[in-house]
């Protein structure tokens, strides 16, 4: 950004969305509930086998994280008086002249592959999960005063393609962390609970707890990142660029 100094702003993001497909029923133990050991014999008999090893054949859990490829808008007809407002943060007597505005967030879905057993209360599940992670508007600004101007039209928006460069390089970088902490999360081994429901539940509040912890974490590293870059020597460089020689 550009404060004659700027700023940079975030939105937190969309809530976890629950998508519940292929959960199967231990029959044989239905159909022959108060025949125990009957029924046992027959489940080891039935295509699943029993409930036991059907969970063990569950498919893998999975973790998919991806980066939505920005789209960068421009807006050269707002005025100072207004990015200043739009920014925040700007100290007496200064105005924003360029300003860097990105909504990071996420969408987010699981499914759940498991096996239900009614009659003994029990299932277990294992999670298939999609993350979504975009930057969305990106706009950059640059103040109507200067948009007649070409050099200063140009320094403030080259001072305004680094802020963009560190929202873009760092949502590449989070793919992979993120990716790490939800595997951590929901584990290897087969979710066992009393039913589905509980067993969805339990999962959410994991993936909901990592999501939020993963953009608090965000929010704090994309400022200082951006920080770096808003330094008293960059705002005179572009304060000066395109005055004439003495």
């Amino acid at each position: 950004m550009n404060r004659e100094p700027t700023t940079n702003a975030w939105v937190r993001f969309h809530p976890l969305t629950r998508i519940v497909v292929v959960v199967a029923s231990v029959l044989s133990l239905v159909l022959f509930a108060g025949v125990e050991r009957v029924g046992e014999a027959l489940a080891h008999f039935s295509p699943g086998g029993s409930f036991e090893a059907r969970c063990d054949d569950l498919p893998p859990s999975e973790v998919t994280v991806r980066v939505v490829p920005p789209r960068v808008l421009e807006n050269r007809s707002t005025p100072a008086e207004a990015l200043t407002r739009l920014g925040e943060g700007a100290a007496p007597g200064e105005r924003t002249i360029g300003l860097t505005l990105a909504n990071f967030g996420h969408s987010s879905t699981f499914e759940m592959r498991g096996v239900e057993d009614r009659r003994g209360g029990r299932a277990c599940v294992r999670p298939a999960v999609s993350v979504h992670l975009y930057l969305k508007p990106l706009t950059v600004y640059v103040a109507s005063e200067y948009s007649g101007d070409p050099c200063r039209a140009r320094v403030i928006r080259e001072h305004e393609e680094r802020h963009v460069a560190v929202y873009t390089e760092f949502a590449g970088e989070a793919a992979s962390r993120l990716r790490a902490s939800l595997a951590k999360a929901i584990g290897t081994s087969p979710h066992f609970a009393a039913d589905v429901g509980e067993a969805q539940g339990n999962i959410d509040r994991r993936l909901g707890a990592t999501l939020e912890a993963f953009m608090r974490d965000a929010q704090r590293e994309l400022a200082q990142r951006q920080a770096l870059i808003d330094t008293p020597e960059e705002y005179e460089r572009v304060r000066t660029a395109c005055l004439a020689p003495a």
